[in-house]
């Protein structure tokens, strides 16, 4: 028995977050989620258009709609929606992380991705950014088992994360399309011809609802690129500067995003092939955010679910008392903040909104 709760305690933690996660879907709508929960009521309105709702109610170009839709589906109850979406993360993460490293890595992987403070809470919140972080790190983690298995169902489940991705934040197709190139020139004796022209198959096919959909919000909203370019300050006199002050900005929250799991990194430094090619991704992600003038910790959260596979690597080299150790103190600080935040609302920043 002893044995069996050793080999398994992680299960513990995935529970605890599903359980915290259905005490607080009654909590009532926070910040500026009263904005999704309108785009959410224009799908209801007109599944097909809701764009011709959305035109006199919002001042800025909104996000891709697969949130829209998504808390359409349980508008009675719409924070399910992104916390359905977390489960399949951490189900994915976790069968990916097996076929790669086996069952104690995996589950590792998993309770390291839900006792995270950040993908706790935007597990639970109606943002885009929970949502987008669960795709792109289905995207990521089938990418790195397709090089590894040569399966294509895995290069499939990519081209499918990448498609999620795109349409829950514009931000999504850009860091994937470039962590990919970089991993194919790094991996590029792994892969034949014929495969390479099958991710770019993949990655065509994937990146087309995203592309019907600017063409049709260019139709409402006129050139969405100049929108987010004078939003972000892309083309301002400051422009160079901007990269090195962000970058300040956001290392320190690279460390809190790690949490604990800082501690298994520097004592086991277990760092394969695949762990690396994470890590290469995690920078894309921050050198890609370091470019706008939009400083938001938030932003971050993409790089989580794969470096939890990194964290699991390390921690299962730990001893079982020294692992759960590290992910009980996970647990209590995302547990402490998400309830701050949602329940007790000490973080407002925005009145709620609804349409």
């Amino acid at each position: 028995m002893k044995s069996l709760v050793r080999r398994h305690f992680d299960l513990l933690f995935v529970g605890l977050f599903f359980a915290l996660g259905m005490l607080l879907l009654w909590v009532p709508p926070r910040w500026d989620e009263g904005i999704y929960l309108g785009l959410a009521n224009n799908v209801l309105r007109n599944p097909l258009n809701p764009l011709q709702y959305s035109l006199s109610q919002l001042r800025w170009v909104p996000a891709p709609p697969l949130l829209w839709y998504l808390v359409a589906l349980f508008y009675s109850l719409p924070r399910m929606a992104p916390l359905l979406v977390s489960t399949l993360a951490v189900v994915y993460l976790f069968y990916a992380s097996k076929r790669l490293y086996g069952r104690e890595v995996a589950g590792l992987a998993a309770a390291a991705l839900v006792t995270n403070w950040l993908f706790m809470i935007c597990s639970f919140i109606i943002f885009t950014d929970g949502v987008v972080s669960a795709f792109m790190g289905v995207a990521v983690v089938s990418f790195l088992c397709w090089a590894n298995l040569k399966e294509k169902k895995f290069l499939l489940f990519c081209g499918l994360g990448l498609a999620l991705a795109s349409m829950s934040k514009y931000t999504a197709a850009p860091i994937l399309l470039v962590t990919f190139v970089v991993w194919l020139i790094l991996l590029r004796k792994r892969f034949t011809e014929s495969e390479v022209l099958q991710l770019f198959s993949v990655v065509a096919i994937s990146l087309i609802p995203a592309a019907y959909w600017i063409y049709q919000l260019s139709q409402f909203y006129g050139n969405p690129l100049y929108h987010y370019g004078a939003l972000y300050e892309l083309f301002s006199s400051d422009y160079l500067l901007l990269p090195l002050l962000n970058i300040v900005y956001y290392l320190p929250w690279v460390f809190t995003l790690v949490e604990f799991q800082w501690i298994a990194w520097l004592r086991q430094r277990q760092f394969d092939s695949n762990s690396k090619l994470v890590l290469i991704y995690a920078a894309i992600v921050i050198g890609f955010f370091s470019l706008l003038n939009a400083q938001q910790f938030r932003y971050l959260l993409p790089m989580v679910p794969p470096l939890s596979i990194v964290s699991a690597t390390n921690l299962v080299k730990e001893k079982p008392t020294v692992r759960f150790s590290i992910l009980s103190a996970q647990l209590v600080c995302g547990v402490v903040i998400t309830i701050a935040a949602l329940v007790l609302y000490l973080f407002q920043t925005y009145p709620y909104r609804s349409f």
